[in-house]
């Protein structure tokens, strides 16, 4: 069940109703009237639908109270809620806590155009320790089967983030009122909540929300038995919720994980998840350096059921390969070695590092070869600008570095190598197609997406001229 927005949708009530005039079978409004209009003055006698004009008691009703009605009557069958637009009214909320509790699964709430002022006091309200609970904490606390709950906020405010924390506190997540995040707006404690541990049918935990802080998710993870699915954008997701992660065995149980946008996530963070999550089988990351793969002993990755690898690739550190190449300005700057020691240096330093790109071309790909039941692969060079960075830190996806080794992956369905500076050839683009049976997207280029959702010849993509399917002539090649 999906509702948007109810007071953009009670303006168009008197357009709906015009449609409806003119039908003659029964539709949601025949009983619905009735009922309300009896809501509002229960002793007048129930009328039946036609015995009163629908306007009348069309302007009688308010959004929510529409929606309330249609949770009551399809209570049994609603499992998946998301509400979209102004904050429901309480009359809805003990409805929902009323009839939904004991087959809802997912419940999300987002709110893209609601007024500060009226978001903060929706989640104060929620927030506040008094004696009457509000009733979405109790459909959530009452509510076996949840396993997801979305809260999606318009506002960069962090007020509301801390009171959306002060909701999963009243379900003790955390041990004491002393563990919540400091707020402007004190909270009250109750004893009665605290003896609570854990929200057990918790695993899925979505978090879009500007300012949360690593402090704040290593909190709700902490207090969390089985994490599943971890979405985590735009967050402050870092060393502490990755230490909780592992102290809590939450490496062992999650599916899927997205750290996009995630300022503090770093490339050896994403190498221990990949070592160490069996149960992994999509990860969403914008770093991941393969000197750190190397670092680390070359462990091998434990996440073989992966599906979805999104990584922007590189083969070595580039803030450390800039320290460096500094540093070897500054030492031919202030030795005196002549010409030829100078020119010795240099190709016995250019041949060190061409030995490094094949050994961390070699690992890579080696890593790769194993995620057999992968279906798309995002192998990009994204953490620093192509055009500067030369081709030595991009994974090569032909055969003489070891393409070959990926003939496994006969479940991929997308591949995107963006920053690949060599011209795809005609060799590779065979072999993809005889290898990688139910491949339909392949991206090459810096912009430039290819979709063979027509089964064409992938040939053709691969050696027409950069640029080529920008243009509308493109098309005529597969009529």
């Amino acid at each position: 069940m999906e509702l948007y927005d109810p007071n953009e949708n009670a303006e168009d009530l008197e357009d709906l109703e015009d449609s409806e005039d003119s039908d003659t079978g029964s539709g949601l409004f025949d009983d619905l009237d009735p009922v309300i209009a009896r809501e509002q003055n229960p002793s007048q006698p129930l009328k039946s639908a036609g015995s009163q004009p629908r306007k009348k008691v069309r302007a009688m009703l308010d959004p929510w109270e529409l929606a309330r009605y249609f949770v009551s009557v399809h209570a049994s069958s609603l499992r998946e809620i998301t509400l979209t637009g102004s904050t429901p009214t309480l009359a809805f909320w003990e409805t929902l806590a009323r009839d939904c509790s004991m087959i809802l699964e997912s419940l999300t709430l987002i709110t893209p155009r609601i007024e500060q002022r009226a978001e903060t006091a929706f989640w104060m309200s929620i927030a506040m320790r008094t004696s009457q609970v509000h009733p979405l904490l109790e459909l959530l606390k009452n509510s076996p089967n949840l396993e997801s709950l979305g809260l999606r906020l318009s506002r960069k405010n962090i007020v509301c983030v801390l009171e959306t924390l002060a909701l999963v506190a009243r379900f003790g997540l955390y041990p004491s009122v002393s563990s919540l995040p400091s707020s402007s707006t004190p909270v009250r404690h109750t004893t009665t909540m605290s003896t609570e541990k854990a929200w057990t049918p918790f695993h899925s935990m979505s978090i879009d929300c500007d300012g949360i802080t690593d402090q704040q998710l290593s909190a709700l993870l902490r207090f969390t038995t089985r994490v599943i699915n971890v979405f985590a954008c735009d967050t402050g997701f870092g060393d502490e919720a990755m230490q909780v992660m592992h102290e809590r065995s939450h490496f062992m149980t999650v599916r899927e994980m997205n750290l996009d946008r995630c300022p503090n996530v770093t490339s050896k963070m994403v190498n221990t998840l990949l070592v160490s999550c069996p149960a992994l089988e999509a990860l969403s990351a914008e770093i991941f350096y393969v000197v750190d793969m190397a670092q680390d002993g070359s462990q091998p990755w434990a996440c073989l059921n992966m599906r979805e690898l999104c990584l922007n690739i590189d083969l070595f550190d580039p803030c450390q390969e800039h320290i460096e190449s500094a540093d070897n300005d500054v030492l031919e700057e202030e030795g005196s070695e002549s010409d030829k020691e100078v020119n010795e240096a240099e190709e016995a330093r250019k041949s060190m590092e061409a030995l490094q790109v094949a050994e961390r071309q070699r690992l890579i790909i080696a890593q790769l070869a194993q995620l057999r039941k992968l279906k798309v692969l995002y192998a990009s060079r994204g953490s620093m600008d192509y055009r500067r960075s030369g081709p030595r830190e991009c994974v090569d996806f032909i055969l003489e570095k070891g393409l070959d080794q990926l003939a496994g992956l006969t479940q991929l369905e997308e591949i995107y190598f963006s920053g690949w500076d060599r011209p795809p050839r005609l060799p590779e683009a065979e072999w993809m197609l005889k290898h990688w049976k139910q491949l339909k997207v392949v991206h090459r280029g810096r912009y430039t997406v290819y979709f063979d959702k027509w089964g064409h010849d992938l040939k053709t993509m691969f050696t027409a001229p950069e640029g080529f399917y920008n243009n509308q002539e493109a098309f005529d090649v597969f009529p």
